[in-house]
Order: C-alpha cells, then sequence, then structure tokens
C-alpha cells in the first residue's frame, strides 16, 4: 500500500470508463484508478502533478514520485499485450515488481520478458500460462499468483537481479509446457506471463510480479 497525499486543494479523476484495451494498474482505496496503461508506451496518472508543498498539491513525504518513477519505466519500456494483476505486492525495495513483455507479438517470433522493481542479487525466472487467475500466497509466497494452467516455466534461463532488473529472450515456437512438452504457440492463441523471484523480506520468501497477457497473431 502507498500513501498519495494530495493536500488541501490537490484534484483528481472520479470516474469515467476504460478504453478498449486499456487496464488499471493500481487504484485509490475508493476504487477510483490511480495509474491507467492503455496502448504501448503510454499511461495516465490519477494525480495532479502541482508544487509538493502540503497545501498546495503532493506532499513531500507521499509516495506520489515513487508512483510517478514507477510510470515513466513501464510508459518507456512500451511493451504488447496487456497488463494485469497489478500492482504486485511490495518487496523488501518497497515497491511492486513490474512485468513487460516486448516483441512483434506475431507467433513463431521471439519476445523479449523483462520485469523491473527487483529487490537486488535475488534469484529470478519467468513463468506463463494460458489463462489468468489470482492466487494470492501461492506456496508460502508473499506475493499473487496470476497465470493458470498449462505452466511454462523458463527455467533454463534462471537469473540473478542486477539493479533491481532481469530480462531473457523467448522463443514462441519452443514454450516449454509443463504438461505436453514443448509446443509453438500458434496466431489467436493467448500466453499470460509473469515473473517469480526470491527476496529477504525480512527472511527468505518468494514474490512475484504483475502479468502480461499476449494474444498472438
Amino acid at each position: 500500500t502507498m500513501t498519495i497525499d494530495g493536500g488541501a486543494i490537490s484534484v483528481r479523476s472520479v470516474g469515467g470508463s476504460l478504453d478498449m484495451g486499456a487496464s488499471i494498474l493500481a487504484d485509490y482505496s475508493d476504487g477510483v484508478p490511480l495509474v491507467l496503461a492503455g496502448e504501448p508506451g503510454r499511461v495516465d496518472l490519477g494525480i495532479w502533478p502541482s508544487r509538493f508543498i502540503s497545501n498546495a498539491g503532493l506532499a513531500p513525504d507521499s509516495d506520489a514520485l515513487e508512483v510517478i518513477a514507477q510510470s515513466l519505466i513501464y510508459a518507456a519500456r512500451g511493451g504488447t499485450g496487456v497488463s494485469y494483476c497489478g500492482p504486485a505486492a511490495l518487496n523488501s525495495t518497497q515497491a511492486p515488481a513490474i512485468m513487460y513483455v516486448n516483441g512483434s507479438g506475431i507467433a513463431g517470433q521471439p519476445l523479449d520478458l523483462a520485469v523491473s522493481g527487483l529487490p537486488e542479487g535475488q534469484v529470478v525466472f519467468f513463468l506463463a500460462a494460458r489463462n489468468r487467475t489470482f492466487l494470492p500466497g501461492a506456496g508460502g509466497s508473499q506475493g499473487t499468483l496470476c497465470v493458470s494452467d498449462s505452466f511454462a516455466r523458463f527455467s533454463d534461463q534462471v537469473g540473478m537481479a542486477l539493479n533491481g532488473s532481469f530480462g531473457i529472450e523467448v522463443d514462441s515456437s519452443m514454450i516449454p509446457f509443463s504438461t505436453g512438452g514443448v509446443a509453438p504457440i500458434l496466431a489467436g492463441e493467448t500466453l499470460n506471463f509473469t515473473c517469480w523471484y526470491r527476496d529477504n523480506n525480512p527472511t527468505s520468501v518468494s514474490n512475484f510480479s504483475d502479468a502480461v497477457e499476449v494474444t498472438f497473431q
């Protein structure tokens, strides 16, 4: 949970409807959207970015700067697919891990998977599955598992977080499903991607990023 202190006269959006393909990455405690992701490279914020003084905008001790920074990172990455299941649970950095997918989205072509907001030096690997889910505490994790059924574990590409990030390239013509073996993804099929990682928070635990759904062309 983050705190956004808008001071005495700061304003925000109070409603509306989502464009097709848009998704809510974070919301206020009353359900009003805080961060919205639209087309690749675009993120909309429900924050009035006025001066950081308590009586005329965002207070300096709020988490608004962290929200803005993470949103800029997300927008700069562009991306393929639609993000969902965010924000993920906070880790020992006091931030969520954010999942990104880049590539053409064409069946048989490679995809780049990346994640930011990771605790430094921790073990990381990616998961994919055909369906979505929402399973808090999966496997004793501090986070929420957001992918389900026909799991693919990219266990041959395990790595460690460096500067809070980790990434790999995957071949969409050779997805290592745990049931049925290695198989290609065909045009019209969907895969959901997420990241699993270790953490010390405060003892040895695991966590998940949010997830990205890609429907291949």
